[in-house]
């Protein structure tokens, strides 16, 4: 995903121009409304975080970090087995022990962590190189929250940006302006909130797909974006976008990647999801499993391969030596 203005500028222009659709309320009243709630946003949100600076004790910030007592891995039964020692699986044993649920955690690899992985000092460079899972969003609540309760610092990368005039972009040596880009957003709302109500109703799959599915799937997004009432800008913005983020041309790309990923949600533009990538972990996002593997490390396996589950009982084999096979079992299995 882009971490870049223009998919925020692009996403806030459509967020305005479908709640003016939705509302019967001119853009320009939409967007004053918005920038008001943001503004109060801002300034509770700030109030919360000075007050949360101020209560917290450095000295204590692992009061909260802590392991509980559950019986080992090897060979013994539990209550849950988890399977895969990632950041899902790794949260999900550290809460069940919370709750005082034995857990038993396999991973395939000889690491915990999944696709979280930092490198520290690597080629002299002070910072940490993520090599995966690189930013935590602003919905990331429960995990940003889970990070601080285990003492790890939480580093906002807008934090720099404060003081700054933030969206002003050029494109094609003109500046964009998000009023007009908005007007001319309008019509393509509302195609998109037809197209989207004509698929409504339907259990739509590949094997129960409906005409009208069938004619948008069809639909290039490049064909889409032409018959629309829309300015050469802003198809062009749009062209640009859906390329960079799928990979493809937008005549290769079915108008549906449009459809589902931009009007799936009111309000919202969706075309990288709702992702800002705005926070990091300070020394590495890695960390916060570490930390969590830390609280149920006398739970979890590593070099274990899932083989088979039956009924309530998992059989694992060790990577390695397929004839070392163990058998656990638990009540519930949890896949991660």
């Amino acid at each position: 995903m882009a971490r870049d203005a223009l998919t925020g500028w692009l996403r806030q222009a459509y967020r305005i121009a479908q709640l003016s659709v939705q509302s019967n309320i001119p853009p320009a009243e939409v967007q004053g409304l918005l920038e008001e709630r943001v503004s109060r946003r801002q300034v509770l949100h700030g109030g919360i975080a000075i007050a949360t600076t101020l209560a917290i004790n450095p000295s204590k910030q692992l009061q909260s970090f802590q392991t509980f007592p559950n019986r080992s891995a090897s060979g013994s039964d539990s209550a849950v087995l988890i399977v895969g020692a990632g950041i899902a699986g790794l949260t999900a044993a550290y809460h069940l022990r919370q709750a005082g649920v034995a857990v038993d955690v396999v991973e395939a690899t000889h690491r915990v962590g999944g696709r979280m992985r930092s490198i520290a000092n690597a080629s002299g460079i002070p910072t940490a190189i993520e090599l995966g899972g690189e930013f935590l969003d602003t919905g990331h609540t429960h995990l940003r929250s889970l990070a601080e309760t285990l003492g790890l610092e939480i580093i906002d990368l807008e934090s720099a940006d404060v003081g700054l005039r933030l969206g002003t972009l050029f494109f094609e040596g003109n500046k964009l302006d998000l009023k007009a880009v908005t007007e001319d957003f309008l019509p393509l709302a509302k195609q998109i909130e037809q197209d989207l109500e004509s698929l409504k109703g339907w259990d739509l799959t590949y094997r129960s797909p409906t005409p009208e599915a069938m004619r948008l799937d069809q639909t290039s997004l490049a064909d889409y974006l032409d018959a629309a009432p829309i300015s050469p800008t802003l198809n062009k913005l749009l062209r640009i976008a859906y390329t960079a983020e799928h990979g493809r041309n937008p005549e290769d790309q079915s108008c549906l990647n449009l459809l589902f990923m931009i009007g799936t949600k009111a309000g919202l533009w969706q075309v990288y999801g709702v992702s800002d990538e705005r926070y990091h972990v300070a020394g590495g996002n890695e960390q916060i499993p570490q930390r969590l593997a830390q609280t149920v490390n006398n739970s979890i396996e590593t070099g274990t391969v899932l083989e088979s589950l039956r009924g309530t009982s998992a059989i694992a084999i060790r990577l390695g030596c397929v004839r070392d096979k163990t058998a656990l079992s638990a009540s519930t299995s949890i896949l991660c």
